[in-house]
């Protein structure tokens, strides 16, 4: 009970219930997947600039206007990169996309 007066609302979202330690590594999949994948807006105009780790993803989400276009301009220094888009899907990726660029 004390849990769910700490927790944002909904508890069904935020408040976890197990039965043992083996459950946490659902919960930090869970967790991982609301936090660490969820991805970052990026307003039009804006740059976005960083090193990525070999084999590590970054994660970031545009508004796009339909009818108005995009254009997405890459500089990169080694590695390779994959756009996943959609107009449906909230968080794109390898198996789930409308679009994808390489």
């Amino acid at each position: 009970r004390e849990l769910r007066q700490i927790a944002t609302d909904p508890d069904s979202t935020h408040v976890f219930t197990v039965e043992d330690f083996a459950a946490t590594d659902y919960i930090k999949d869970v967790l991982e997947g609301r936090t660490c994948k969820e991805p970052a807006p990026v307003e039009v105009g804006e740059t976005v600039v960083g090193d990525l780790p070999q084999g590590s993803l970054q994660f970031l989400s545009f508004k796009v206007k339909i009818g108005r276009g995009m254009t997405f301009k890459l500089k990169m220094r080694v590695g390779s990169v994959s756009f996943f888009l959609s107009v449906k899907i909230r968080n794109p990726n390898g198996a789930l996309y409308d679009f994808r660029l390489r």
